[in-house]
């Protein structure tokens, strides 16, 4: 039997199935079709016990439940605010909702439904709430949390309003110890400013959790806001002066490393590119498969490529990217 006789009789047997399947669908649309699955209203038994049960604390709250406690403990100051800023109000009114549904809670716990409100705005809280929630604990006299200065700096950073951030910044460092979280908030409100002083003076305050992400593979964040790092160094002809603050602060380590060659490969900057790598050959910093690759590419010569190759065998079995990346330096 040919090809093509073996693909009709394919083709024929397959149809008694698909109408078999088609009347199938039709009996079900035609027995089934005024059913459907009610969705609860907004005042139903079902949202009142959900919302009940969410309310729970202890060990009968789920592990997912647990982990907007205090939107489960304030949910009706939540809900009456986020309802009234469906709409646009000006910034005095907004100041008054917020102020007057505070009033409602219960004393002492104002601070975490504050807390509680911006957590379940989220990223996208708009200018006039954070004017709002900072006008409100001034005319309170009330004194925010950890939590709830990093929510609000964290509202200022998605917004780009950097000036806010740069004075609420000021008043938590004058406060207390900085938290780590908060510390990394400075410096992406930094680069996002393309203040290079201010970004590498950054890097002593984070050397603790930046340390803490040598051993592994760092987070995707972590990796993200050192490159974005090295770039703005890179961009302002500041990278030595990176390079010694990493170094004196023992940041050095492989991950660290291959941003600063990956950039310098790709900028073509040989002098920095050559630096890097005797930092790393002086404290014995084994360099990563794709740093190596970048050393490769950015040779000058296909000799100095072939030289770049060998090195980086000598390190490990040679990896295709290894390969591909001296081809590619052929090619030049």
């Amino acid at each position: 039997m040919s090809l093509v006789e073996a693909a009709i009789d394919a083709f024929f047997s397959a149809q008694t199935e698909i109408i078999v399947f088609a009347i199938a669908i039709c009996f079900h649309s035609l027995v089934f079709g005024k059913y459907g699955f009610a969705v609860p209203a907004k005042g139903s038994k079902l949202t009142k016990d959900l919302s009940r049960e969410g309310s729970r604390s202890g060990r009968d709250a789920s592990p997912r439940q647990s982990l907007q406690p205090a939107y489960c403990a304030h949910h009706t100051f939540v809900r009456a605010v986020s309802s009234f800023l469906r709409a646009e109000h000006r910034q005095q009114e907004v100041n008054l909702e917020i102020s007057k549904q505070l009033e409602l809670s219960a004393a002492g716990t104002e601070i975490e439904a504050l807390e509680a409100l911006l957590s379940a705005l989220g990223k996208p809280t708009n200018a006039e709430v954070l004017a709002a929630v900072r006008g409100v604990l001034q005319q309170q006299g009330l004194q925010p949390s950890m939590r709830l200065y990093e929510l609000i700096l964290r509202g200022y950073l998605a917004l780009r309003l950097l000036d806010d951030f740069s004075k609420l910044f000021a008043e938590v460092e004058a406060r207390d110890v900085v938290p780590p979280n908060i510390k990394v908030l400075a410096l992406r409100a930094a680069i996002q400013a393309s203040d290079c002083e201010a970004a590498i003076a950054c890097v002593p305050g984070l050397a603790s959790t930046l340390k803490s992400s040598s051993v592994a593979t760092p987070s995707i964040a972590y990796a993200n806001l050192v490159q974005q790092l090295v770039r703005l160094a890179a961009d302002n002809g500041a990278l030595p002066r990176l390079l010694q603050e990493l170094r004196s602060c023992e940041l050095l380590n492989p991950w660290v490393l291959e941003a600063v060659i990956v950039e310098c490969s790709q900028r073509g900057d040989v002098e920095h590119l050559e630096q890097s790598v005797e930092l790393a050959q002086a404290q014995g910093t084994e360099l990563t498969l794709t740093a190596r690759s970048a050393l490769i590419c950015a040779a000058r010569t296909g000799g100095d490529a072939l030289n770049s190759f060998q090195d980086a065998v000598g390190q490990g079995p040679p990896d295709a990217v290894l390969v591909l990346a001296l081809a590619e330096a052929a090619e030049r």
